[in-house]
């Protein structure tokens, strides 16, 4: 897999987008907001103390990862280039402010800081080599930051991660948040912490680190943009969804335990996900592109997150792989038509294929004649968006399920799997559900005709050995 260097960090926080963490967004959406306001009760920002240690060398960009035999190469669309100091961004197409323009300026750690820092790690429910962890990582993380030989990009890079670590402590801790919001923030603080020590691991590529910096740089600016007060309750939950699945992906990218091939499709996705993050940050997306690049971002991540929850993860390993690179696939073919969105030279006609492009891949298949009504009987087939792929077998798979009279929740389920990973390998995902179980019981003793043995093999077999029974035309 090759992966197009990720330019230099800025501290301009990204754009927040309205959707739910598991809805598909329509095709808008609000302007990009501007700097952060006077957060909300517990999110805030700040930084943990400084302590010595010397900052990392600087490091020459990434210009690709290891490939695997046989595998595919996808590129990485490449993040806008900004540089640290840079203001915050305006609504699209709007000419920059005075305020806007002018530099944050450097950060200060003091004792304060520490202090209040320490606290919020001390008052976590977590064993204490956890909070270690944690504060090894601030204390690399502001040695770097106050060391006068770092870089800007770097410095700027370490600011956000400091404060990426401090937002997700103080959401994780704040008054109404949720036993699952409280231990998700709380693993996004960790692996902002244990990014930052591997980015400073002399076993650590230039490459890897490069790029894991400016991953953990846009986490940081989104955390603020969710602990924001003025930001809308669906955008926090929006970008909780992405955040969320960055950093899953990270951790398991960063686990001495992950197999290099592991390694590489998770930080694959890792970075798919951030780069379509840097890109709503950026003033100039247009809004319905900003609207399309969400819905993409929101899918991968939801479907992603799905494969890696107990209670919706396929039950087998190989089906959970198959999964994995699926979505890895989902990612690579999106590459570049996030990069052509981007593009300010691309032309109306590169511009209308990559938005039906990103439609596509996050949309169920339709048959090639559609147009289903809301009140059609059960049997009939499905109608995808516009721009979604014309595939015959999805809407013919899903009009044999429905013989069977399965409930909403399985249809819902079928739907939804197809939508995040695609057909076949999402669809009989949702197939294999537990909301599915009575239905494809039925299914798999009833059925007479070509996809008996379908049925009967994600019944009683890892549904990805199954691709081989979906009837041929």
């Amino acid at each position: 897999m090759t992966a197009i260097a990720l330019p230099a960090i800025s501290p301009a926080a990204p754009a927040a987008v309205a959707q739910g963490p598991n809805t598909v967004p329509a095709a808008s959406s609000p302007p990009a907001p501007q700097s952060p306001g006077t957060p909300g009760p517990g999110p805030g920002t700040s930084a943990p103390p400084a302590t010595s240690g010397p900052p990392p060398n600087s490091a020459p960009p990434a210009t690709s990862t290891p490939e695997q035999p046989g595998a595919p190469t996808y590129k990485q669309p490449q993040l806008p280039e900004s540089k640290p100091g840079a203001g915050t961004p305006e609504q699209p197409g709007a000419p920059a402010s005075s305020d806007a323009a002018k530099s944050p300026g450097p950060q200060q750690f003091g004792p304060n800081t520490q202090r209040e820092t320490e606290d919020r790690i001390a008052a976590l429910g977590v064993p204490e080599a956890e909070k270690q962890k944690l504060r090894d990582g601030l204390a690399k993380a502001i040695a770097a930051i106050n060391d006068s030989a770092t870089k800007p990009a770097d410095k700027a890079a370490f600011e956000k991660a400091v404060d990426g670590i401090n937002v997700a402590l103080k959401l994780s801790q704040a008054q109404g948040a949720t036993p699952a919001e409280k231990a998700m923030y709380e693993k996004v603080a960790s692996t902002l912490a244990s990014a930052v020590q591997d980015a400073q691991d002399s076993k650590t590529t230039p490459s890897d680190r490069d790029e894991q910096l400016r991953v953990v740089s846009i986490v940081g600016d989104t955390l603020k943009v969710i602990a924001d007060r003025v930001t809308p309750p669906q955008d926090r939950a929006t970008y909780s969804t992405i955040v969320h699945a960055i950093s899953e992906a990270m951790a398991i990218s960063l686990d001495p335990g992950t197999t290099s091939q592991n390694k590489s499709v998770h930080r694959f996705l890792m970075i798919s996900l951030a780069t379509n993050l840097s890109a709503l940050q950026e003033p100039r997306t247009d809004t319905v592109d900003r609207a399309i690049l969400i819905k993409f971002a929101e899918s991968l991540a939801a479907g992603f997150l799905a494969g890696l929850n107990p209670q919706t993860a396929p039950k087998n390993a190989q089906d959970r792989e198959a999964i994995t690179k699926a979505l890895e696939k989902i990612a690579g073919e999106a590459g570049q038509a996030s990069a052509t969105l981007q593009d300010p030279q691309a032309s109306p006609e590169e511009r209308t294929a990559a938005q039906q492009k990103l439609v596509s891949l996050t949309s169920a298949p339709a048959a090639a004649q559609s147009g289903t009504p809301p009140n059609a009987p059960p049997n009939a087939p499905p109608v995808a968006p516009p721009g979604a792929p014309q595939n015959s077998k999805y809407p013919e798979f899903l009009t044999e399920v429905k013989k069977y009279n399965p409930p909403a929740a399985c249809l819902d389920v079928i739907d939804r799997r197809t939508a995040q990973v695609g057909w076949p390998d999402g669809s009989l995902w949702g197939l294999s559900d537990d909301a599915c179980a009575a239905t494809l019981l039925k299914a798999g003793r009833e059925n007479t005709g070509t996809w008996k043995v379908l049925f009967t093999c994600v019944r009683d077999q890892p549904f990805s050995t199954c691709l081989t029974y979906i009837p041929k035309d």
